[in-house]
């Protein structure tokens, strides 16, 4: 017969001549992977999963909370017409319920509560919320800015009153990181909401392939949706909206600390303390694992 044919056969008969052999010497290997993995704050939810990252060759990160620490600091505020107690007033009304890091920075930052009442509250995804305060009506979102900084512009009646500028610090492992997937020829790809200043500005210093600026969260489905085409492809999250892209990767890996409770739901692989240098430590055990059943396979066949 042909060759497809004989491979199967083959297959039969190993099975039905060391049925134990293959029962044990394949789970085990697997078992012994995803436990040494364990051993390193990666926890792996199940050996298909682990088998997967063997195959990896493109990796693409989130940015705040992933690649960056996520703990956003107000650098400056800018008023027009405003005084900033009265800018910041406006701004924590409507951003102190909410659990987005930049409006825990600004809400940290003026370190009490509002006592406006907002009415008509509304969240406007990857962009910011809307409210009215009496009869006026207000936004709160980020918008471009060339020099690195986070901005979020807040208007009234669709006329700017200010503006604060936020910087958020890169981890301290980021690096580390992506230079070992470089050495393991894993191509990079950072997806960010951020403007293209503040993504060529982080990626240029961590030495990331590429990016992809400016993005809503439908974005960074659309992108993975064809990456996947071509590549196996792992994405990196921590966010609530970076849910839907870690179930549609090949591999979800999410953040253990950071990762808001949808995002750790929603991945395959969970780095239990945050450690980007966690990557490539799975990419290489899931490859050595890989290489121990294989080599299980044949010995069994051979004996």
């Amino acid at each position: 017969g042909d060759i497809s044919t004989a491979i199967y056969r083959g297959l039969i008969f190993l099975v039905v001549s060391c049925p134990c052999a293959f029962a044990i010497s394949v789970p085990l290997s697997y078992f012994s992977g995803i436990g040494r993995c364990s051993k390193q704050g990666i926890l792996i939810k199940g050996s298909n999963y682990l088998d997967s990252c063997a195959k990896i060759n493109k990796v693409m990160l989130d940015k705040t909370g992933t690649l960056t620490t996520g703990n956003f600091k107000v650098n400056k505020i800018e008023c027009n017409k405003i005084k900033e107690r009265e800018l910041l007033e406006i701004v924590v009304a409507g951003e102190q319920n909410s659990l987005h890091p930049i409006a825990i920075a600004i809400c940290e930052y003026y370190n009490k509560k509002s006592k406006l009442k907002i009415d008509n509250y509304k969240e406007i995804a990857g962009k910011g919320i809307e409210y009215t305060i009496k009869k006026d009506k207000y936004f709160v979102g980020r918008s471009l800015n060339p020099n690195g900084f986070t901005q979020v512009d807040v208007t009234k009646n669709d006329s700017i009153i200010g503006s604060i500028y936020l910087l958020d610090d890169i981890k301290e492992d980021s690096a580390s990181c992506i230079n070992q997937l470089k050495e393991l020829g894993i191509k990079t790809t950072m997806l960010t909401g951020d403007n293209k200043a503040i993504a060529n500005k982080d990626c240029s210093e961590l030495g990331i392939d590429e990016y992809r600026a400016e993005l809503l969260p439908d974005d960074k489905y659309n992108i993975i949706d064809n990456e996947k085409k071509e590549s196996v492809v792992a994405f990196v999250g921590d966010g609530i909206n970076d849910a839907p892209a870690l179930t549609l990767s090949d591999v979800g890996i999410s953040m253990g600390i950071m990762g808001s409770q949808a995002s750790i739901e929603s991945s395959d692989v969970v780095i239990a303390d945050d450690n980007l240098a966690r990557i490539p430590d799975l990419i290489k055990i899931s490859k050595r694992t890989r290489k121990i059943v294989l080599e299980n396979i044949i010995y069994a066949g051979v004996t």
